[in-house]
């Protein structure tokens, strides 16, 4: 039920009287110790029909509530500021071709100068091996009820967190044959300073294809010499 609004009208170019904008207060839920309420500011949008800006109301707990912000798939919301979002799970939804994009923007002159996608896991008792980050990539299987899989990942972790010594491990994976993970490249920090170890493939039976010419500045070793 409507609790009151507040309105604001004003004559259009022709001298007609137009609602330009509206606060709405409603009941959302009128049961005595479940009350629950929703406040909607709303404007006149394009062709003067009135649309929610901005819709806040009760959520499905106590002392939770939800705002739903802007009206249309194309409509932009802007923050002058910085955002701190403190929830668990943030998506982003599009039924476009290619889209959503996630783009981070600096317009900085500096030649050094760069946007940064971070990941920090600022724990108070980190300790060797821990996970840093991961970026994943998910999708479905042809199963007759799709199962979603996830196909590849990029995985960050600590390699040691001692003071003056600190290394790192990063993994490039892919799902192999029964979907298991495994890690086609490993680039893991050593402790010698400048020296970073790599390795490529996962399993014997793996093929690793370098088009083009290869060119080794020390020592290789190979055990077995296939030549096609």
């Amino acid at each position: 039920d409507d609790l009151g609004k507040i309105i604001f009208k004003g004559d259009d170019a022709s001298d007609n009287l137009q609602l330009y904008a509206q606060i709405l207060g409603e009941i959302a839920e009128a049961d005595h110790g479940s009350e629950e309420g929703r406040l909607t500011l709303s404007v006149a949008s394009h062709d003067g029909e009135i649309q929610p800006g901005l819709v806040i109301a009760s959520g499905n707990a106590e002392d939770e509530v939800d705002a739903t912000i802007g009206n249309g798939a194309t409509s932009t919301t802007t923050i002058a500021g910085n955002l701190n979002a403190s929830g668990e799970d943030h998506t982003f939804t599009s039924a476009t071709s290619a889209k959503p994009v996630l783009t981070l923007k600096n317009t900085h002159t500096t030649g050094g100068s760069s946007a940064e996608l971070k990941f920090l896991k600022d724990a108070a008792d980190s300790v060797n091996g821990e996970y840093l980050g991961n970026i994943g990539w998910y999708g479905d299987n042809d199963n007759a009820s799709p199962e979603t899989i996830q196909y590849a990942q990029i995985l960050s972790r600590i390699g040691s967190v001692t003071d003056g010594s600190e290394r790192g491990n990063l993994y490039l994976k892919v799902a192999s044959y029964n979907g298991t993970l495994g890690a086609g490249l490993s680039i893991e920090g050593t402790t010698t300073d400048g020296v970073i170890d790599v390795s490529i493939g996962q399993g014997a039976g793996s093929t690793t294809t370098v088009t083009g010419d290869l060119t080794v500045t020390s020592k290789a070793t190979i055990p077995t010499r296939v030549y096609a």
